[in-house]
């Protein structure tokens, strides 16, 4: 219908959000409605094969790499797992979704300046730790393509913890009601994994792009080896070299937090919106 703005929805997840993790990432994809209810329908319908040892309740990357939980509990063998884990790297090449992602090097906050992570840290600029530059450069991504078609956004999280919810809430909030173009973002939410398999995909990416970001910027020692399907490789290299990934143009490390910095510095952040 002319004049009507339809909304793209956002399903993310993180991956590397526990304490001792070098690299932290959050990713997913992004797509209309009724591109997902078809991905949805061919998730599940891959799941459902009954060439599998057992019918998983959901797919979940690390439990799939290391064979744990439901892998463990239905007999599924190494081969077995590699091979769902490249059917459905192939199906998410396959359909009509953007893959966004973004992930920061934790140990470089550690490595600026005082001064640096003080102006990062500022309520203006809120760049002050790895999931404040992680949260910023997903919703620039994702609210800079809506934009671009004329749309608006919905943003659905896989369930964190309280805390983590609390803060991005807060934090999406902020967006809409401070930032240039806030107004195409519609809203977040949290929803359970088990129940919507966008939320499994993007736990997906996730997990590779938390492994390429390893490889290129903090190398894992004796980390257990599971190949990435090069269907999937492929676009986890489209991710790290975009302009887009981050708030930076790449993967987070010292020096992009140090521009960062400078950006702060010489005011040439994200424009605020006009006052009405």
């Amino acid at each position: 219908m002319e004049g009507t703005t339809s909304m793209l929805y956002a399903f993310l997840d993180g991956s590397g959000t526990h304490t001792a993790s070098r690299v932290f990432t959050v990713a997913g994809f992004l797509a209309d409605e009724a591109t997902w209810q078809d991905f949805d329908s061919k998730w599940n319908e891959i799941l459902d094969d009954p060439k599998w040892p057992s019918r998983l309740s959901e797919f979940h990357m690390v439990d799939c790499v290391h064979g744990d939980r439901e892998f463990n509990e239905g007999g599924w063998s190494f081969a077995q797992r590699l091979y769902l884990y490249g059917e459905l790297c192939g199906l998410l090449r396959n359909c009509s979704l953007t893959p966004i992602a973004s992930s920061v090097v934790a140990g470089a906050f550690q490595e600026i300046t005082s001064e640096d992570l003080a102006l990062l840290s500022e309520e203006r600029t809120r760049l002050g730790t790895p999931l404040d530059v992680c949260f910023h450069g997903i919703l620039q991504q994702s609210i800079r393509r809506v934009h671009e078609r004329g749309e608006t956004l919905g943003v659905i999280f896989d369930e964190e913890s309280k805390d983590t919810q609390a803060k991005f809430t807060e934090f999406s909030l902020n967006y809409a009601d401070s930032f240039h173009l806030g107004d195409v973002f519609s809203g977040q939410g949290f929803a359970d994994s088990r129940k919507f398999t966008p939320l499994q995909a993007a736990d997906l990416l996730a997990y590779g792009t938390y492994q390429l970001s390893h490889l290129w910027f903090a190398p894992p020692a004796n980390e257990p080896y599971f190949p990435v399907i090069p269907a999937l490789w492929k676009m986890l290299i489209h991710l790290s070299n975009s302009p887009d990934t981050s708030p930076d143009g790449t993967i987070i490390g010292t020096a992009e937090l140090r521009a960062l910095a400078n950006k702060v510095r010489n005011g040439k952040m994200l424009p605020k919106k006009l006052p009405r």
